[in-house]
């Protein structure tokens, strides 16, 4: 939401992690994510900075939940670190899937361009 507030202005990471109160490490690596999945555009030097790749209306939050999601809601999900004895009989696996799809679906149905609907207000709480 705030590049999408900037119009494609490049915003340095700095200024982000300020505005925003996300440590600058943190931040680092959604910028990584965003950027190798095309959403965002990045550039090091005195001139760089972050922007959107593309409009808003053309970035799905799914996208972005789908390029920053790491966590494994259970931990059935971690292949290869789960040490759960239910998961043979477990039906909660089959429940938490279920409504992980229904999740992703609701979320793509909007677009960066849906959160910016208030965008003058938004913009007061960045600045």
């Amino acid at each position: 939401m705030a590049l999408a507030v900037s119009k494609n202005k490049k915003e340095s990471t700095g200024y982000l992690s300020e505005i925003l109160g996300v440590p600058k490490n943190h931040l680092m690596k959604v910028v990584q994510e965003l950027s190798r999945m095309g959403v965002i555009e990045s550039s090091r030097g005195v001139s760089g900075g972050v922007c959107l790749k593309k409009s808003p209306e053309e970035i799905s939050i799914l996208e972005i939940f789908e390029a920053l999601e790491t966590a494994a809601v259970l931990e059935c999900y971690k292949l290869e670190s789960n040490t759960c004895p239910l998961q043979p009989v477990c039906k909660l696996k089959g429940i938490f899937k279920e409504a992980m799809v229904e999740f992703k679906a609701v979320l793509s149905n909007y677009t960066v361009k849906d959160l910016m609907q208030n965008e003058e207000e938004i913009s007061f709480f960045l600045r």
